[in-house]
């Protein structure tokens, strides 16, 4: 199989956005069926520097959008509790309210309205054709600790043109 072409559709996008908020809309429409690649952008040349690191609330170093594996520990009121703290995180479909993926069995539907999934510093993934909605980044963090995070990212996302 040919490795695909990539086509730009948001660029440099700052994770977390102005003003405190716990997810950032990245796209208003993520299409069902269609490879994305997420990216974050690491550029100490650039003017200012975009280092590709943050710091989440009451954490004492900053870390990169894989996490923070310095200060490991496991941590249920996370948005996603196997993955590290500090971790670029995504979500396609819900509201920008919205903090996980659905509430726990026997209440959730056969077709989630929502999925939250890992991120880090470069994700491709495939929208699940059953799922229709907004891509969203944050942090991993518990859910009222998303929007103090320290610095932010710079994110680009693609489109592969199959």
């Amino acid at each position: 199989m040919a490795l695909p072409a990539w086509r730009l559709i948001a660029e440099k996008v700052a994770v977390p956005g102005v003003g405190g908020i716990q997810w950032t809309c990245v796209l208003d429409y993520a299409p069902p069926g269609r490879v994305l690649k997420i990216s974050v952008i690491d550029d100490e040349k650039a003017k200012p520097p975009v280092t590709g690191e943050w710091q989440p609330k009451d954490c004492g170093t900053k870390c990169s959008a894989d996490g923070d594996f310095i200060n490991l520990k496991t941590d249920n009121s996370l948005v996603i509790p196997t993955v590290a703290r500090g971790a670029l995180i995504g979500r396609i479909g819900g509201g920008s309210p919205h903090q996980t993926i659905e509430p726990p069995a026997p209440t959730i539907p056969i077709t989630p309205a929502r999925v939250v999934f890992p991120v880090g510093r470069v994700c491709v993934l495939k929208v699940p054709l059953d799922l229709v909605g907004a891509l969203f980044l944050g942090i991993n963090d518990c859910p009222t600790s998303m929007g103090s995070v320290v610095g932010s990212l710079s994110v680009n996302v693609f489109e592969a043109l199959l």
